[in-house]
């Protein structure tokens, strides 16, 4: 099974994705339901993550906060964001930090399984599957942190 891990700061969104689609049935096991990307990135640090199904919109940091730093880290996780906005400049940037694909909310169910179908394929077509805990990341998680919570700690 491939291991995905969901982050929506909005609980109903990140309780739905996780509970009614049939994830198991296409190969995929949740393996954690986040609230914000500074958590995803505690997470990927600590676990094996395939893939990240991740709000573009989170508070503390945001999707495409997280998507460049896991960019920046050269992590093999591949990322799917959701987005409200169908806004050009959100998908062109997210390309810009290997984000594999980008889903409006509320994304559909046909559209969710056939990109992650396409995503599992190309997963089990890769030699360095599966991706161990990304540990280049976790050095650089505490100096992360710290720069995203400062204006929070004022």
């Amino acid at each position: 099974m491939l291991k995905l891990l969901i982050a929506d700061d909005e609980f109903e969104i990140r309780n739905g994705l996780s509970e009614y689609v049939p994830w198991a049935d296409m190969g995929f096991e949740v393996i954690g339901r986040l609230g914000n990307g500074l958590d995803v990135l505690d997470f990927v640090s600590k676990h094996p993550v395939d893939v990240l199904l991740c709000d573009i919109r989170m508070p503390i940091m945001s999707g495409m906060d997280v998507a460049r730093e896991l960019a920046g880290q050269k992590s093999p996780v591949k990322i799917v964001l959701l987005s409200g906005y169908k806004e050009f400049e959100y998908a062109q940037q997210a390309l810009e930090f290997g984000v594999r694909s980008y889903l409006l909310k509320p994304p559909k169910y046909s559209e969710i399984c056939g990109l992650f179908g396409r995503i599992k394929e190309e997963l089990l077509a890769n030699p360095h599957h599966p991706s161990p805990p990304n540990q280049p990341l976790k050095r650089s998680l505490k100096k992360t942190a710290a720069f995203r919570l400062k204006p929070y700690l004022r």
